[in-house]
């Protein structure tokens, strides 16, 4: 979810690039607002790197769990099978 809610942020981010093409504005302002917003997607992107990583990271590792538990659940009825279903295979 929080990699989710870190992408509209772009959109706010579009409205100050937008701020940043006024005419009234001097070069010196205009290339302030540039370096401002260079480190606002910088860390956005970072933010969103971050918290995507996590997310996979978290899925794999209750996978994994889920499905070693699994087998083992499936092992343990097999071994429980009298040697008369064996046979029949």
């Amino acid at each position: 979810m929080v990699s989710g809610a870190v992408t509209p942020t772009f959109s706010i981010i579009l409205g100050e690039i937008i701020r940043m093409f006024n005419p009234s504005s001097t070069m010196d302002e205009k290339y302030e607002i540039m370096q401002d917003l260079i480190w606002k997607v910088v860390l956005i992107c970072l933010a969103t790197f971050i918290t995507s990583y996590l997310g996979y990271s978290l899925m794999q590792i209750s996978a994994e769990r889920l499905s070693f538990k699994l087998r083992a659940k499936y092992l343990a009825s097999l071994m429980k099978q009298e040697i008369a279903f064996f046979e029949k295979q």
